[in-house]
């Protein structure tokens, strides 16, 4: 039974990354967005900050800030929170993660 909550759990984790992502790609004259990186052998999803065109790299959120402060200020906490909660989803898609995979593996042994 709560395994089943936590894969629910999991599930609406990345609903809300692929969300988030979405909504990062939907403002006007966009420098940045957010991309969901996956890794299909580990079921793993992780929010990255990537720069647009046709080159468009993975940019730590260090640099992401400094444009804002430079560039526009008035956005920079818009950012901030978007941030903030890119952190909050990425640790918990990966403690979530971690105990679902632990109790499959003790449920092997009962």
């Amino acid at each position: 039974m709560q395994l089943r909550r936590e894969r629910t759990a999991l599930e609406q984790i990345h609903a809300e990354m692929e969300s988030l992502s979405r909504l990062t790609r939907d403002v006007a004259g966009r420098v940045f967005y957010l991309q969901v990186h996956h890794r299909a052998k580990y079921g793993q999803m992780t929010l990255r900050w990537r720069t647009m065109g046709v080159k468009g790299v993975h940019i730590p959120w260090a640099k992401v800030n400094q444009y804002f402060e430079r560039e526009l200020p008035q956005m920079k906490a818009w950012y901030e929170e978007v941030h903030i909660r890119v952190l909050e989803l990425n640790a918990l898609e990966k403690s979530l993660r971690q105990q679902i995979k632990t109790k499959e593996h003790i449920a092997k042994f009962q």
